[in-house]
């Protein structure tokens, strides 16, 4: 890198390194925003963050690569069956009730009376 008489820097081949880019009709780049925003945080002046997208833009969704295999879709289903309820023997009545629930027939749970007992009909 040189410096020619004018004072324009130029590179290896003779160019300008100076010279602006070619207007695009886009206004300042996505790099530029930036310089000037963080550039304005490092002096402790910071705005609101810039919206830097154009207002043409559109978001788009996320779309799989691939077709789920009927072998991935079935693993990904294996937690969703539902289990059958799970009874055990009342160890005073011989009954069977579900686990960590009042017995509906005595009222009991462990060891002590919670509810009314229900009629013999």
């Amino acid at each position: 890198m040189e410096a020619s008489v004018d004072g324009a820097r130029t590179g290896p081949q003779g160019e300008n390194l100076d010279a602006k880019p070619p207007e695009t009709g886009r206004g300042p780049g996505l790099a530029a925003r930036h310089q000037t925003l963080y550039s304005a945080r490092s002096q402790g002046r910071a705005g609101p963050v810039p919206n830097t997208f154009p207002a043409d833009f559109e978001a788009t969704m996320a779309v799989p690569k691939r077709k789920t295999s009927p072998s991935k879709r079935g693993m990904r289903r294996s937690h969703d069956a539902l289990k059958g309820n799970t009874y055990v023997e009342d160890k005073e009545s011989g009954e069977l009730r579900r686990p960590h629930h009042v017995d509906p027939k005595t009222g009991m749970y462990r060891g002590k009376q919670i509810l009314k007992a229900k009629d013999e009909e």
